[in-house]
């Protein structure tokens, strides 16, 4: 599937955890709250809801990962400092 039609994937999913069944809310809620505690519940709220985006994101690219073709993946990973450990993961 391409990368486009599994972002929308993750959307929907980022829906589901976020608003229907609310997975470990509460838990991630109350660690950024203890980690953040000067800032505001609006600000909390937000940065809790762009945990969740991100955690649905790395969870389709983490299985777009076992299908991927090395010359899509060469595209969309830069290393700026070696390319030695490109080469590597390549193998």
């Amino acid at each position: 599937m391409p990368l486009g039609v599994l972002y929308l994937f993750a959307d929907l999913c980022y829906l589901l955890i976020y608003y229907v069944f609310g997975y470990r809310k509460k838990v991630v809620r109350a660690n950024l709250l203890n980690s953040f505690s000067e800032k505001s519940i609006d600000e909390i709220i937000t940065i809790e809801k762009k945990f969740f985006k991100y955690l649905t994101c790395l969870i389709v690219e983490v299985v777009k990962m076992d299908s991927i073709s090395k010359s899509e993946l060469r595209k969309r990973i830069k290393f700026k400092r070696d390319e030695h450990l490109l080469e590597m993961l390549m193998q």
